[in-house]
């Protein structure tokens, strides 16, 4: 398969603007992908995926093994290592080992959490979205009757 095959959901609420879209692809460009998670070899710290692997050892209450499923020699995006893990109830998870400096590393974790390079809702194309989740079991667990109140 490759990515020309992936549709996109025309009914997707979410959007970006303009200017958001340019400093995503700046982004992608100096950081590749750190919405994985994306642990930094050099300082031994998180970049990103703090929630994540937190709930993990926090909800989950387990440690799992990472497996490294390939490395790199001189990458210039930083990349040494890509693993992955699964949790006990076969949640799978990809991480991305790097070599960064500390400020490339404190950059790309604000980079990760910027609001301005993110998303907005399209309202409407919003409503059509919930009304077809509404009957998903998880509804109200997941706050999505929040995302109703919030942006419809």
């Amino acid at each position: 398969m490759k990515i020309t095959e992936l549709k996109a959901n025309s009914e997707n609420p979410r959007i970006i603007s303009k200017d958001a879209m340019e400093w995503l692809k700046k982004s992608i460009s100096e950081f590749w992908d750190i919405s994985w998670i994306v642990f930094n070899e050099r300082t031994n710290r998180l970049i990103g995926g703090h929630q994540r692997t937190s709930i993990i050892l926090d909800v989950l209450w387990e440690d799992p093994e990472i497996e490294i499923i390939k490395e790199y020699k001189d990458r210039k995006d930083g990349t040494k290592k890509i693993g992955m893990f699964r949790t006990s109830e076969w949640q799978w998870f990809i991480i991305r080992i790097v070599d960064w400096s500390e400020e490339k590393e404190y950059a790309a974790n604000l980079t990760a959490n910027n609001s301005d390079i993110s998303w907005y809702f399209d309202s409407s194309k919003l409503w059509e979205f919930l009304e077809k989740a509404k009957s998903f079991d998880s509804y109200f667990e997941l706050l999505l009757d929040d995302v109703e109140d919030t942006y419809i």
